[in-house]
């Protein structure tokens, strides 16, 4: 889904969906604070991005996954995607890339260690509720 992130961009990659997204939103953050929200709450999980241009809406519930990307038009993408295996996924990149995504929205060193700690707090939360469902 996600790739390494570089210089504020991280390629984001579902099905036949290719789109990138940029520093503007907090991508890692919001990705474990949705999915531990809908878990917690069985709720669709819904995840905003900014491509400098365009956005993009990604929702998942059940057996499916939407993506509404507005560029001129907007298209939709309707995909045999469970949430489960989405969130599965996003954890999983997000784990990989760890060192990346806390240098995505930080500034100064005392920002990296808090940063640090909410981002492998949030993975281990939802490790955690992925594997109880």
């Amino acid at each position: 889904m996600f790739s390494k992130p570089s210089n504020g961009w991280t390629d984001v990659v579902i099905s036949e969906f290719e789109g990138q997204a940029s520093y503007l939103t907090d991508v890692p953050m919001d990705c474990l604070k949705g999915c531990i929200f809908a878990l917690k709450n069985k709720v669709p999980f819904s995840f905003f991005f900014d491509e400098e241009g365009s956005e993009c809406i990604i929702t998942s519930h059940g057996e499916y996954t939407y993506i509404l990307h507005e560029l001129d038009q907007t298209q939709v993408y309707k995909l045999e995607l469970p949430f489960l295996a989405l969130a599965k996924e996003i954890a999983q990149d997000i784990e990989a890339y760890l060192d990346e995504w806390i240098n995505w929205f930080t500034y100064l060193e005392e920002e990296d260690l808090e940063r640090t700690e909410a981002l492998k707090n949030g993975l281990v939360e939802l490790k955690e509720l992925l594997e109880n469902q």
